[in-house]
Formats: structure tokens, C-alpha cells, sequence
């Protein structure tokens, strides 16, 4: 791999943290083995992971017996809740939104699953089938994915579940999306909801932001290789869009979408006090899957140690540039994300005032009009540093604030990593990350 694709993969990589050791769950300063540690002996470890067109929150839950349906079966079809209201009800510590529902025109009540849940044992809503991507948790804390029929919940034990879809990985491989009945969405930028296991049962529950004028949002292949990266054996995607929640510590901790009220819903996935006697399974070299601490940090470019070598000429060059850059993403992901009604439509190249082609977005945008962004403006970009990796090849870093206008009014600072490469006189940014 060239220095230069090595390093656009490098920006898009979590900066994680964490130091290795070994210990019951509840033991403060519990190291895993995959190098992620639980400071405060609460069985729960958040990564924030920084993505190329949004940012990413993984939550790692030890002990997968902690992990329920919060679900009101007597409320199905009368009154859906939202993830803190699940949360409180069931006496949880955090919780995501769970299953899809039907909810015709964005009006419902949140009531109403499309397909199979599973509560305590108990079989809901039966006759729906269980859809393509059902997450099934077992008596023994197993997540099991790739249901075909309603009878396998019974036949392989299921204590709790809902699904949406697609498939993510089985098996510890990945799940091909154009094989699903959701490939019109593969390459769709939204908020996005994941719920995976690994190898030493540990539940990953991942969101993604979007449909925001600073995150545009996550398509499913992007699910895929964070989960596989945090060394999921079976994951599936999980109800996304508006629904697209994760509570923990008495807040949400993702950007809920837009402008509207957080969303009513029939199911989510909680998780209830630890047990303090749960220790974590031993998982050998050759048991643990995906990548480590240490692997991903090695692909990763260590800023804090950068040299700030830029001449002060070529970082108010730099800085321009960038904030010319920031100001277009911004304006772009406004229109894509909250001032157009457009149900579908590609993404466009990301250009400059110029013309200038800045960096291209892959993919595709899915959007409902739901944000009701009325105008977004840049109040101010200001450098965190400016390192120059070779001749015409610069990494640099700002730190920008914006103001949403809508339904009600936001400002909201982000971290920004850019790659920028000088060619032919001309600067171009050849990869960026959310930091």
C-alpha cells in the first residue's frame, strides 16, 4: 500500500486507547483482549470512532447476559417509547433503538413492529415472519443472526430479539448487502444503528450520526467494517434514520437526527446492571477476531507527536483552503441532509467557489426532508495543526463551529482531519475524518 492510500486509511481509523490486562468484569481498570479498557468497572467501555463522512459510537457491553428487549408487549400497538423511557422503565444504564416499525409518513406512534420480537422467552407479533436481519439473544447470551422462519426462535432458544436488516456478518464473515432485500439502500448515507458479538460474547452496539449538516451519515458497508475491525463474529443492522439512538451516563450520546423530538419506538435493546461476579471467557490469540487496540493505532498517525513544521506562509495557504473546503462539505451535506425534500438522489462531487474539485463523497444520500435545516453558516475555522509529511503532501487539522437554523436553532463544533495534496500548484484534499 502507498504512503499516500495508507494514510487515507489511516484518517478514517478509530483512535482508540486503552492498556492490556486481565480481570472479572467488575474489576476497575479491566483490560480485554482486544486492548480496550473498562476505566470504571462498570462492564461497558464507549468508543468514539472517527468515520470519513460522520462519526461513529461503539459500545462494548462485557457480558452479554446484560443485554435485553426493552419492550412493552401490553403497549404494542397502542404506544411506543423512546430509548431513555425504555431505559428508566427497565431500571437499564443504556439502551439503542432496536427492531424497524411501521410508521406511515413519519406520523405514527411508534407502536407498531414489522415483524417477530422476542421478550423474555415470549413470542410477539408471530404471524410477521422474522424478517431478513433478526437479532436473536439466547438464555446463554449467544447472538444468534440468519433466522428464516418464526419456529427457529423456539428451536434455537431465543430469550430476547427484534430485528430490521441486512445481515452485516455471520459467521465471522461479512454479508454481502446486494444479496439483500435492502441493496436499493447499499450505498446510502444515514443515521445507523448495529448490534454484533464477539468471539468472547461481548455485545458491540454501534450508531452512527447523519442527516446532519456536519455528518452525513453511514452506509451498510461501513456498519460491516467497523464491526469486523471490533471483531464482531455476527452482526446485523438494526432500525436507522430518525430512530438512530444510544443513551448511556443520563444522555444521548450520539446527535439524534434534525430537529425533531426523539423518536417513539416499539423496541430497543437495554442494558440492566451488571453482575458483579460475570468474568469475562479467556479468548486465545488464535479465538480473537478482527483487530486490536494496538493493530488499528498502528495504522493510525500519532498527531499529538507530529512535528508542526508549516511555514506560517503555507498554513495561512492551508487554512484558506480549508476553509473553503469546510464551507462547501457544510453547505453540501445541508442540502443533502436537511433542506431538501428529495426522497433519493447520487452525491455530486464536492467542489470549492472555484470549481475546483475538493473530494469526491461516494455513494448515495437517502433523504426525507426530516431535518428542516432552513440555513447553515460557518462562524468560524480556527487550525489545530499542520504537519508537512512530504513535498506537497500536508495533514492538517481544524477545529470548526456551525449554526444550524430550523426548527429550533443549534450551534455545534466539530474536529476536522484533512490529507492535502499539492499538485501542479493546486491543492486538492485527497481524504478527510472526523476526529
Amino acid at each position: 500500500m502507498t504512503e499516500r492510500k495508507l494514510l487515507a486509511v489511516c484518517l478514517c481509523t478509530a483512535m482508540l486507547f486503552c492498556t492490556l490486562a486481565s480481570g472479572a468484569v467488575s474489576a476497575e481498570g479491566y483490560t480485554d483482549a482486544w486492548g480496550y479498557t473498562d476505566d470504571d468497572g462498570d462492564g461497558l467501555i464507549l468508543v468514539t470512532v472517527p468515520w470519513e463522512t460522520c462519526t461513529a459510537y461503539m459500545l462494548i457491553v462485557l457480558d452479554p447476559t446484560r443485554v435485553v428487549l426493552g419492550c412493552r408487549p401490553d403497549r404494542l400497538f397502542a404506544k411506543g417509547y423512546t430509548v431513555a423511557e425504555y431505559v428508566e422503565q427497565f431500571g437499564a444504564v443504556a439502551g439503542i433503538n432496536g427492531g424497524g416499525f411501521a410508521d406511515e409518513g413519519g406520523t405514527g406512534n411508534g407502536s407498531v413492529p414489522e415483524h417477530a420480537i422476542v421478550s423474555n422467552g415470549e413470542i410477539y407479533n408471530g404471524w410477521t415472519g422474522v424478517g431478513e436481519g433478526f437479532a436473536g439473544i439466547d438464555f446463554d447470551g449467544n447472538l444468534q443472526v440468519g433466522f428464516q422462519h418464526v419456529e427457529e426462535l423456539v428451536q434455537r432458544n431465543i430469550k430476547e430479539g427484534a430485528g430490521y436488516g441486512p445481515l452485516l456478518v455471520m459467521d465471522g464473515e461479512p454479508v454481502d448487502p446486494a444479496t439483500s432485500a435492502f441493496s436499493y439502500w447499499i450505498d446510502t448515507l444515514n443515521p445507523r444503528t448495529a448490534i454484533g458479538q464477539r468471539s468472547d460474547g461481548a455485545i458491540l452496539l454501534l450508531v452512527f450520526d447523519g442527516r446532519q449538516p456536519n455528518s452525513l451519515g453511514a452506509s451498510f458497508a461501513d456498519e460491516t467494517e467497523i464491526m469486523l475491525r471490533f471483531g464482531a463474529v455476527n452482526a446485523t443492522n438494526l432500525d436507522g434514520g430518525n430512530s438512530s439512538m444510544m443513551w448511556l451516563d443520563g444522555g444521548y450520546i450520539n446527535n439524534q437526527v434534525g430537529t425533531f423530538d426523539v423518536r417513539p419506538i416499539p423496541t430497543s435493546f437495554v442494558v440492566l446492571p451488571q453482575n458483579p461476579g460475570y468474568t469475562v471467557p479467556a479468548v486465545s490469540e488464535a479465538e480473537r477476531t478482527g483487530m486490536t487496540r494496538e493493530e488499528m493505532e498502528a495504522l493510525a498517525p500519532d498527531v499529538a507527536s507530529m512535528e508542526d513544521n508549516c511555514t506560517a506562509e503555507v498554513k495561512a495557504e492551508l487554512m484558506e483552503f480549508a476553509g473553503q473546503y469546510i464551507e462547501s462539505y457544510v453547505n453540501f451535506s445541508a442540502d443533502a441532509g436537511g433542506m431538501s425534500n428529495i426522497h433519493y438522489y447520487r452525491l455530486r462531487d464536492l467542489a470549492v467557489p472555484d470549481g475546483e474539485l475538493v473530494h469526491r463523497l461516494y455513494g448515495a444520500f437517502g433523504s426525507f426532508g426530516y431535518a428542516f435545516v432552513r440555513s447553515v453558516s460557518v462562524l468560524s475555522v480556527e487550525e489545530d495543526f499542520c504537519t508537512e509529511l512530504s513535498d506537497g503532501q500536508y495533514l492538517t487539522g481544524y477545529t470548526y463551529v456551525t449554526e444550524s437554523v430550523g426548527r429550533r436553532t443549534a450551534i455545534e463544533e466539530k474536529n476536522i482531519q484533512l490529507s492535502i495534496l499539492r499538485q501542479n500548484g493546486k491543492l486538492y484534499a485527497e481524504s478527510m475524518c472526523f476526529y
